[in-house]
């Protein structure tokens, strides 16, 4: 089954790889290896050294936060959008005491294409 796989800014800018990739699978595990085997670099910023996901990235199928971490064995249907986003996190500060703008970008991100998916093609809910 063919899925969209969309990443954040904040993996893209370590790995040459377009926002949006379409995959042939049917659980998440399945996608992420399809990815990764067009994109090997993703590896080490997704995965672990036991293939399971990095403790700071979250995966969403369409706009529900998947449920199985360790094996990735959440389903996929033809259509849906897996969204790769690092963890954000408050508290840490910059040098000079102001919050990272990264995270935050990640975050509005995340939530601006989560809920465009939610709107539908047309703005509507």
């Amino acid at each position: 089954m063919s899925v969209e796989i969309r990443m954040a800014r904040g993996l893209r800018v370590h790995v040459a790889v377009p926002e949006r990739v379409h995959v042939e699978g049917s659980t998440a595990r399945e996608a992420i290896d399809a990815l990764i085997e067009m994109h090997p670099p993703l590896r080490r910023f997704v995965l672990d050294d036991a293939r399971r996901l990095r403790q700071h990235v979250n995966i969403y199928i369409n706009d529900e936060l998947i449920a199985d971490r360790r094996q990735l064995s959440d389903s996929v249907e033809a259509g849906d959008t897996l969204y790769i986003l690092p963890a954000v996190s408050g508290g840490a500060t910059g040098q000079f005491g102001r919050a990272s703008w990264e995270g935050r970008r990640d975050s509005d991100e995340r939530d601006r294409v989560v809920g465009q998916h939610a709107q539908g093609p047309a703005g509507r809910a």
